[in-house]
């Protein structure tokens, strides 16, 4: 899986599938507010 951040430098990435999609850890990030390590985040295009 090839992605690019939408924060700082807008760096470029690549994982394994599995990792892309894998669930986040709880136990590591119990507050976290996303299911998914990775999810589609819509823009407005900037």
């Amino acid at each position: 899986m090839v992605y690019r951040q939408l924060y700082g430098d807008g760096g470029l990435w690549v994982r394994p599938l599995k990792m892309f999609t894998e669930e986040v850890d709880r136990q590591k990030y119990p507050d976290a507010a996303q299911r998914f390590r990775f999810e589609l985040v819509e823009t407005d295009g900037r």
